[in-house]
């Protein structure tokens, strides 16, 4: 069986938890998408008047979504790793190849939902500034700009976010390897 066979098999058995990792993920990233977006959007922003207060307001939300975003998916790779350990026990193959199947998985999910996550955060930032604008009687604004600094912006935390992820993985796979290690001196 290949790396990419063994990687989208394990990707069915635990779909579950797999899907409940996509949602969190495409969530965050068209939240923040939405935000960054909101912020650059001149024209909704010019006719509410900008304010120190609400700019404060604003980068204290998306730092405080940012670290909520960080430490929800820690846990929930966190969960998943301890759901599979006995299983990643298992394999007869070498860490480097245990933790290059990880990593794959990760890349799998996490770019999926990315794209998922940027795509409906576009259609959602369209949808909502159109309302908005209806509702607060704001004219001449018909949609909102889809900047590239907010794609570039979301990229960059998406990137930090599955480099963790990736680390967290590697740091199980040597917490196992430290255990097994653990036991043969226990035994000798």
């Amino acid at each position: 069986m290949s790396l990419c066979q063994l990687v989208r098999k394990n990707i069915r058995t635990f779909a579950a938890k797999r899907m409940k990792q996509f949602m969190w993920i495409a969530m965050s990233t068209m939240v923040l998408f939405f935000m960054i977006s909101l912020q650059f959007n001149k024209g909704a922003i010019g006719e509410l008047g900008t304010t120190l207060l609400f700019q404060m307001c604003f980068y204290t939300l998306f730092l405080i979504f940012i670290v909520i975003c960080i430490f929800t998916t820690y846990k929930i790779t966190f969960s998943l790793l301890q759901v599979r350990k006995e299983e990643i026990k298992s394999y007869v193959a070498e860490n480097r190849n245990v933790l290059c199947v990880l990593c794959q998985e990760q890349l799998f999910i996490y770019g999926a939902a990315f794209v998922f996550g940027l795509v409906n955060g576009m259609l959602f930032l369209k949808l909502f500034t159109i309302i908005f604008m209806k509702i607060v009687g704001i004219q001449g604004i018909n949609s909102a700009p889809i900047t590239i600094y907010a794609i570039v912006v979301v990229s960059i935390i998406m990137v930090v976010i599955v480099l963790l992820s990736m680390v967290q993985c590697f740091r199980f796979i040597q917490s196992l390897q430290d255990e097994n290690s653990f036991h043969f001196k226990k035994k000798a």
